[in-house]
């Protein structure tokens, strides 16, 4: 705002401005978001940062890899009295009735009802050094791995539980196949998406769904 005095003398002005309405809150950040899968539970840790020290809830929801909600988001309290910066861990339950998950969203809601941008992970990417599984196959009495990678101190995981150590792994050479001997209810395997990892000895491989 600015006055222009467009007559022969000095002159004095005054102005006033009332501002109404408007909301002075902050809404939370997401930043340093991760998630880790152990068979059923999945880990997350994250850190946030809302200006206001008004965090109140955290809601996380599970979605499949093209980004479709599995399950109505799961709630969970915050309670950092009026710190405006956390470092928080939330743990999620129940993947195993989730075959098809991949995606976990995060999104945090402060006191006020602000709520932060989403915040994604991909669970069904590989760890680092970890296998990298690219097809499987099962015709009974045999599931067949098709891998790369280092094949040193390897699990196989189906369905959130490790099956193999105790069933005997057979590899035909290292980062091609691998193959495990057992019907489906051996190899806990069930009609429809059945999801498979794979664990070396630096870490768990990327996801890979098998529909049988």
């Amino acid at each position: 705002m600015a006055v222009a005095n467009l007559g022969p003398g000095d002159t004095e002005f005054t102005i006033t401005a009332t501002v109404t309405g408007g909301n002075t809150s902050h809404a939370p950040v997401i930043f340093n978001f991760d998630a880790g899968l152990e068979g059923d539970v999945v880990t997350l840790n994250y850190t946030a940062r809302d200006r206001d020290g008004d965090f109140v809830r955290a809601e996380l929801g599970v979605l499949d890899q093209g980004g479709l909600a599995l399950a109505p988001p799961a709630i969970f309290a915050i309670n950092a009295g009026n710190s405006t910066h956390i470092n928080g861990q939330l743990t999620l339950s129940g993947l195993s009735a989730l075959l098809t998950a991949r995606l976990v969203r995060a999104v945090l809601v402060d006191r006020a009802g602000n709520r932060s941008a989403e915040a994604v992970v991909d669970l069904g990417k590989g760890e680092s050094g970890g296998l990298a599984l690219t097809s499987a196959s099962f015709t009974s009495p045999k599931l067949t791995l098709k891998v790369s990678g280092s094949s040193t101190d390897v699990k196989v995981e189906i369905n959130g539980q490790v099956i193999a150590p105790p069933r005997k792994i057979k590899s035909n050479g290292p980062g091609s196949k691998l193959t495990i001997k057992g019907d489906a209810s051996e190899l806990m395997l069930q009609r429809g998406a059945n999801r498979i990892r794979v664990k070396n000895a630096n870490g768990w491989s990327n996801i890979f769904v098998l529909n049988i």
